[in-house]
């Protein structure tokens, strides 16, 4: 399985068993997804700010799926959402930022000319 290790970590993790997830803002994380305990992520976005990596991570079926982007190349829209009401902690409401990635396509509806269509949405942090 694998593992994820970050210094300067910004983002979350919502363990099945927690009804908050747990935040990350400047804070050093290991994490080995091969852990066998009861309790399994969720839902995971996280940020390594000093190496400019995006981490998702999805817990679907008794297994993990993980997407890691580079963010080096910003090459979308901005957009920041609304966090969900538990996504704060006593000092701090977070709003997630994620970077919209649009991939180009030839469309038939239109005379197969370029057209750009939604692609990866990146979390960028807070």
């Amino acid at each position: 399985m694998e593992t994820i290790n970050i210094k300067n970590c910004v983002g979350y993790l919502w363990y099945s068993d927690k009804a908050k997830p747990e935040i990350y803002n400047n804070r050093e994380l290991t994490l080995d997804l091969s852990d066998t305990s009861t309790s399994f992520i969720v839902e995971g976005y996280l940020y390594d700010k000093d190496n400019k990596k995006s981490h998702s991570i999805r817990y679907l079926d008794g297994q993990y799926f993980t997407k890691e982007f580079d963010t080096n190349k910003s090459s979308g829209d901005i957009i920041v959402y609304k966090g969900h009401k538990e996504l704060q902690d006593t000092e701090n409401y977070y709003h997630p930022r994620f970077e919209q990635r649009w991939v180009e396509i030839e469309d038939p509806n239109c005379e197969n000319m370029p057209a750009s269509k939604p692609g990866a949405l990146v979390f960028i942090g807070f």
